[in-house]
């Protein structure tokens, strides 16, 4: 038995460390002779993420290979979803097909790759690059709610990015808050943005073994992943990424259940009763138009509040509440109230008629049937995206 302070925020289930779980990583430690864990930036269902650095000099580093004391992200899988995952897979063919397609440089490239053995079993860990943050911790002037231009350009880059993953025939299957980072122009030094460390003691009972106490860390780390505070002018070099493939399947299969959470999940998502393609890239097109929490969704960009949400006093009849108040919103009913509603949720300086064009834009990608959804590359040439103000 182990036990841990369970008020702290933001730090990972100690109960995930175990035979096939996490692997036990604590700041300083060093992964294929190489780099040199310096923060933690967060922790997922099947990994924890960290901030690295790479220790070893390269006399000719090959392309995307992380240069010597650069920082890099860290993900480390857990062992048991080492061999199940497809992300490792899906990235490295997105490496060799971004050709001139202009969504390439708003997905997360892989810049290297290795199997770390530790004492919960064999961990794939996953080297991406740095981002400046996550699209859920952006402030503007102090403001989270974003202005019709800047909300044009993200949605804008959002598209790009999910049309090349469809061209290339991924469907990402969980685009939520924070899985949108930021990237901005230039170096930055990602160590100077975290929060200062905080550490949480794990502490074994006197009845555990030597084994047994390997299996976890001798602390967990907070995440030290801060707000993202921007100015106008900073803005304009802010650009989006699509990140975290780790649920992403191949539009060909589609054979899993989407970890998209409940409020962002498309109708045929719902309704997935276990058929292999019951649904394809048309269920990432309906994310897009939902109300994502915490700022990743393009109508939660907009407004800050949620489009569709769970009613947590019926989680046994969860779905069919979901799919009323979808019916609700945008049936052949709501449609014809919807630009009324949205224009009662948005800042008031965000314009009638970009209220108005966010409507009919938001509405091509909310039908209930999939085959009706307009897909991303349709979505660029709407009038939303294409009107300059």
């Amino acid at each position: 038995m182990f036990y841990y302070d369970p008020n702290l925020s933001s730090v990972e289930s100690i109960d995930h460390y175990h035979a096939g779980g996490y692997h036990p990583v604590h700041l300083g430690d060093i992964f294929n002779e190489k780099y040199k864990i310096v923060g933690k930036i967060s922790h997922g269902v099947y990994s924890t993420v960290w901030l690295a650095q790479n220790q070893r000099e390269y006399v000719s580093p090959p392309a995307k290979c992380p240069l010597s004391n650069q920082e890099v992200v860290l993900k480390i899988i857990q062992a048991a979803e080492s061999d199940l995952t497809p992300e490792r897979e899906i990235l490295d063919f997105l490496n060799g097909v971004r050709g001139k397609h202009p969504g390439h440089k708003h997905v997360v490239n892989l810049l290297d790759h290795f199997y770390h053995e530790g004492a919960n079993g064999t961990h794939l860990c996953l080297v991406l690059p740095v981002m400046a943050g996550e699209l859920q911790r952006l402030y503007v002037d102090g403001k989270r709610r974003l202005r019709a231009r800047e909300l044009r350009r993200l949605a804008k880059e959002l598209l790009q990015g999910v049309d090349f993953l469809h061209e290339r025939g991924v469907v990402h299957c969980d685009l939520h808050a924070g899985n949108i980072m930021l990237r901005r122009t230039g170096t930055i030094n990602y160590h100077d943005m975290l929060k200062p460390v905080v550490t949480v003691p794990v502490t074994w009972d006197k009845e555990a073994t030597e084994d047994e106490a390997k299996t976890a860390p001798r602390y967990l780390v907070r995440s030290q992943v801060s707000s993202l505070r921007l100015t106008k002018k900073e803005f304009e070099d802010v650009h989006v990424v699509i990140g975290d493939l780790g649920a992403a399947q191949w539009s060909h299969e589609c054979g899993d259940l989407p970890i998209t959470p409940l409020p962002l999940r498309a109708p045929e998502v719902i309704r997935w009763g276990g058929c292999p393609r019951a649904f394809d890239t048309k269920a990432d097109i309906w994310t897009l138009g939902c109300l994502v929490r915490a700022l990743s969704s393009i109508f939660k960009l907009a407004t800050g509040k949620i489009l569709f949400p769970v009613d947590r006093k019926e989680d046994m009849k969860a779905d069919e509440s979901q799919l009323a108040l979808i019916e609700q919103r945008v049936g052949s009913q709501g449609r014809e109230t919807f630009a009324k509603y949205l224009a009662t949720q948005l800042p008031r300086d965000f314009g009638e008629e970009n209220a108005k064009l966010l409507a009919e834009f938001l509405l091509l990608m909310l039908q209930i049937n999939p085959q009706k959804r307009r897909s991303a590359v349709s979505l660029q040439r709407t009038r939303f995206i294409r009107n300059e103000d």
